[in-house]
This record gives structure tokens, sequence and C-alpha cells, in this order.
């Protein structure tokens, strides 16, 4: 393998390690284990690690990745939350619904006294109905 497919593989490796613990890199002996780890490796048999330098490193901000993460955690349980509250309020409104199917099934005359009372409302006089309000 090349000298610079290694060092790809090595940068991947490496990079692969910090993407599953990005506080890792701060713990004493981080490289140590990465190079002990490469050494290990088939790819890295005929190579002799002598030491692993960092001259640049890239990583997000732990402590702002944390915010961001409570944060995020925070709105999905109050979007959890106001789910549930809508969904609640969602099955009273169905059984409300339900009693007045109930109703309206039991007493099929008021479909048409609400009908009556609908057109009288409109200003028509339906035969010249007295249709009591029921409301008072």
């Amino acid at each position: 393998m090349a000298g610079t497919k290694k060092a790809d593989l090595l940068l991947h490796r490496l990079s692969g390690s910090l993407e599953e613990d990005p506080a890792s890199l701060r713990k004493q002996g981080f490289l140590d284990a990465i190079k002990k780890q490469l050494s290990e490796q088939p790819d890295f048999l005929s190579l002799n690690i002598i030491q692993i330098v960092l001259l640049e490193l890239q990583i997000p901000d732990p402590d702002l990745y944390q915010e961001a993460k409570s944060q995020y955690l925070a709105l999905a349980r109050m979007r959890q939350s106001r789910d549930m509250t809508a969904m609640e309020q969602e099955k009273d409104n169905l059984a409300v619904l339900k009693e007045y199917a109930e109703l309206l099934t039991q007493y099929p005359i008021l479909l048409k006294y609400l009908y009556l009372k609908e057109l009288k409302g409109q200003g028509l006089d339906v035969l010249n109905l007295d249709i009591p309000d029921l409301k008072k």
C-alpha cells in the first residue's frame, strides 16, 4: 500500500475514534491507544509507528454539542407533550360527535327539526311553522 493511502487510512481511523467519543482526546494516553490499535491492524503491520503527533485538529465543542442536544431533547419533549394534548382534545371531540350521532340516530326527528330551523333562520318561512328556539 502506498504511503499516502496508509496516511489516509490512519486519518480515517483516528477521526473514527474521535467521532465515537470526541472528549477522548482529552484523556491521558489517547494517542498511545490509537498507536497500539493501529499497530495491531493488518494494514499497518509493515509500519513501525513511533509516535502520532497532531499538527492540527478541528473538533466540535463538546459543551456546545451537549447544550444543543439538551435543547433539542427539551423541544422534542415539548412537542410530544403538545401532540399528546392535541390527541386527547381530538378524542374528546370525537366522543362528543359520537354522542351527537347516537342522539340523532335515536331521535331522527331532530334532524328534521334542525333542518327546518336552519331554513327559518335563512328567512324561509316553511309552511308558516312556528319553530321554538331550544336555546332558551
